[in-house]
């Protein structure tokens, strides 16, 4: 993050998943802020884009680890600061946790227990003055990925390709907002009103998901998906070797 230094930018190491670090990090903060904090940003994540039936359990513990509880370690320690500052949690959400994308239940999960957790945190810390914004985040150029290859084993395998590693590289591959574009357009929407808006729908694609969430059908959206990472053609793979078979 050296880059960010020479911006005059803090920087600190922060592991969510550790009480420790997260304790070491707020005594830092409280040191250079004098005890209060604006925005805190709860932007770590982990990706998980893997059929559910080949994931293990302990890599979806792991996936909530950071996404979800590692919100929940953060916000906690750091609220003292928010409620003085009267300032803002801001959580990073995903249209993940709105659509039912293939191959990302856990992190797809992940996303929607952050996004109903933020709805009733920002009901329960109205009355301190905090604020709760949830970024429902759309296509953005990340180093987030999934590169993971199935188990030989898989039921999944005859479409790793051009259904699993589609699922993958969709955000990559259909012209994804520049990372510094997106900070920028956030940044302005948090700053620029008296009050932050709830709910900030971005990222390339976000307009189109969110007509696409709230008013098409779910069993619709469910067949477009089925088709686009082929598991209509994996049924047809599967009926063929069972006629095969008989």
């Amino acid at each position: 993050m050296n880059d960010l230094k020479d911006l005059g930018v803090h920087t600190l190491e922060l592991d969510v998943t550790s009480d420790e670090s997260v304790a070491n990090a707020l005594k830092y903060v409280e040191k250079e802020s004098g005890g209060r904090l604006d925005f805190l940003f709860n932007n770590a994540g982990a990706s998980c884009t893997f059929p559910a039936m080949d994931l293990k359990v302990a890599d979806a513990e792991a996936c909530f680890a950071v996404n979800f509880f590692g919100v929940i370690r953060v916000t906690k320690q750091f609220l003292p600061l928010l409620i003085e500052a009267k300032g803002a949690v801001v959580q990073t959400g995903s249209v993940a946790g709105k659509l039912p994308f293939p191959f990302a239940s856990v992190y797809s999960a992940s996303k929607a227990a952050l996004h109903q957790y933020s709805d009733v945190l920002r009901i329960e810390l109205e009355p301190f003055g905090v604020k709760v914004v949830t970024l429902v985040v759309a296509a953005v150029l990340t180093d987030i990925a999934d590169d993971r290859p199935l188990p030989k084993d898989s039921l999944y395998i005859d479409i790793e390709t051009d259904g699993v590693q589609a699922r993958r590289t969709m955000a990559k591959d259909n012209n994804p907002m520049p990372a510094d574009v997106f900070a920028k357009r956030v940044i302005h929407k948090l700053t620029t009103p008296v009050i932050p808006p709830r709910i900030i729908w971005d990222g390339h694609g976000a307009w189109f998901l969110w007509f696409l969430n709230l008013f098409v059908p779910k069993f619709l959206i469910a067949l477009v998906f089925a088709n686009r990472f082929k598991l209509n053609r994996l049924a047809g793979l599967i009926q063929a070797k069972k006629a095969k078979n008989d």
